[in-house]
């Protein structure tokens, strides 16, 4: 039986050298900065993210809630052929008192929807609404109001107020519509709308002013542009535009054929 030498036993059994350990611990140290500064680096980037995708989503939907009201804008089908308002009933003082409807145009009673925009305000009727309960007294169409407001603190809010009562008349206190910020934290905003005869786009609009005509009483488009601050910097702006055009013929007197034609 072969024996080993005791210099090579001794130095087998000696284990690891000073040098040694000092190398597998600056290894293991370095390993363990590098996957912290990656994991730091990781959550750094999903919160990033995170606050980019939540500005961005808000925007988006802030958006898609205005686009689908205007798509949604309603006037009542008109029969030119039904007898004709009284005169008093088109006075500028009936008009005066009416945000969201004309002035009676036949003897029942019968009325256009006004639609009424500024470069911060639009008013209109939409027939967007629904029931949700079989029982509720509510119904598809409402009064609905966009503007965009100024802050104290200088930047802009958009507002969306909405009214279910969209066949009252008479302005009144009894009642105060529901009023909400769909956007805030905006830098600009406008409202701007289109008139295909001229093909102009203007920045002030009401389809019962004493000069609009039956082909063009209402806008053919309606744009919404807004400056929003950049979630990764505010100094920068990112502009966001809607450009919508209603789903409903609404310019034109209809006829009794051409109504029923719809209706089919």
């Amino acid at each position: 039986m072969r024996s080993l030498p005791v210099a090579n036993l001794k130095r087998s059994q000696g284990g690891f050298t000073l040098i040694e350990v000092m190398i597998a611990v600056t290894l293991l140290a370095f390993v363990s900065i590098m996957i912290a500064q990656a994991t730091t680096r990781s959550f750094n980037i999903n919160i990033t993210l995170g606050r980019e995708s939540t500005e961005y989503s808000g925007i988006i939907l802030s958006l898609q809630a205005v686009e689908s009201d205007l798509a949604q804008i309603y006037s009542p089908t008109m029969d030119t052929e039904g007898p004709a308002p009284a005169a008093a009933q088109t006075s500028s003082s009936v008009m005066s008192g009416l945000s969201f409807w004309s002035a009676p145009l036949r003897a029942d009673g019968l009325r256009r929807s006004r639609l009424n925009g500024t470069r911060e305000k639009i008013t209109f009727i939409n027939n967007g609404g629904r029931r949700l309960e079989a029982d509720e007294p509510v119904s598809d169409f409402q009064q609905v109001t966009w503007e965009i407001e100024r802050n104290d603190s200088g930047t802009y809010s958009l507002y969306r107020t909405v009214d279910w009562d969209a066949f009252r008349y008479e302005e009144n206190n009894n009642k105060k519509p529901s009023r909400v910020a769909v956007l805030e934290n905006i830098s600009s905003g406008k409202f701007s709308y289109y008139r295909r005869e001229n093909k102009t786009w203007e920045e002030v609009w009401d389809s019962e002013s004493p000069y609009a005509k039956a082909e063009n009483r209402f806008p053919d488009m309606i744009s919404l542009k807004l400056e929003v601050p950049d979630p990764l910097n505010n100094a920068n702006n990112q502009p966001w535009e809607i450009v919508v055009r209603p789903n409903l013929p609404l310019n034109g007197e209809i006829k009794p054929t051409d109504a029923e034609m719809m209706s089919q």
